[in-house]
C-alpha cells in the first residue's frame, strides 16, 4: 500500500544532487557541451586526426582560427582520442571537414596573397 503514495514528492529536489561532487566532472562537462548544442540546428563531425592535431591546430593557434571563422563552427581537439569534434550548422560542418582533411594531408590549405 505504501509504495504508490509519496514518491512525487521526493522526486523534484532530484537533478540537483550531480552538482555538487568533485567526482565525475568530464561527465558533467560533456554534458555541458550537449546541452549547449541545440538539438536538430546543426552538423557535429568526429575526425580522425591522430598525429595531426599539431597542423591542425597550427602556429599560436592560427589555422584552427581560421579554419573556425571561414565555416563559422567550434573545433574541439581531443588529443587523448586524436579526435576533432566539428559542431555549427551543417554546411559549416561539412565545409570545416573539407579543409581539416586538406591540412591533414597537404599542410597549409590557406591562400597566401601571393
Amino acid at each position: 500500500n505504501g509504495r504508490g503514495g509519496g514518491g512525487g514528492g521526493g522526486m523534484s529536489g532530484g537533478g540537483s544532487s550531480m552538482s555538487g561532487g568533485s567526482m565525475g566532472g568530464g561527465a558533467q562537462a560533456a554534458a555541458v557541451v550537449a546541452a549547449a548544442t541545440p538539438v536538430g540546428t546543426g552538423g557535429l563531425a568526429e575526425i580522425r586526426c591522430a598525429g595531426s592535431e599539431g597542423r591542425i591546430i597550427g602556429k599560436g593557434g592560427e589555422m584552427i582560427k581560421y579554419i573556425q571563422n571561414k565555416t563559422g563552427v567550434k573545433i574541439d581537439i581531443k588529443r587523448e582520442s586524436g579526435t576533432c569534434i566539428v559542431t555549427g550548422s551543417v554546411a559549416g560542418v561539412e565545409a570545416a571537414k573539407a579543409l581539416i582533411t586538406e591540412v591533414m594531408e597537404g599542410g597549409d590549405t590557406r591562400d597566401k596573397g601571393g
